[in-house]
């Protein structure tokens, strides 16, 4: 992207004519948007995904009660056995 600048200077009567050439600053610049928000766009849809995900294995488990203190859930994947604050 070409940028010219005219530049008057009053007191010697020069005009200077600049040609700047700017460094794709703004194309970077749009581009860093865009990346950013297809950033945010799969971390929104890896957070939906998490939590359904995490409903879906609230679902799948089942209490099976507590037994001398331990507290024995299972899901169909694997069977945890949680020990309560008394132990």
């Amino acid at each position: 992207m070409l940028l010219l600048l005219l530049y008057l200077m009053r007191d010697t009567c020069i005009t200077y004519l600049m040609v700047v050439r700017l460094p794709s600053d703004v194309q970077s610049f749009e581009e860093k948007i865009k990346y950013q928000n297809d950033y945010m766009e799969s971390i929104k849809k890896m957070e939906e995904s998490w939590s359904k995900n995490q409903k879906n294995l609230a679902a799948e488990r089942l209490a099976l009660g507590v037994e001398n203190g331990l507290d024995i859930t299972v899901n169909r994947r694997r069977c945890t056995l949680l020990c309560c604050s008394e132990c």
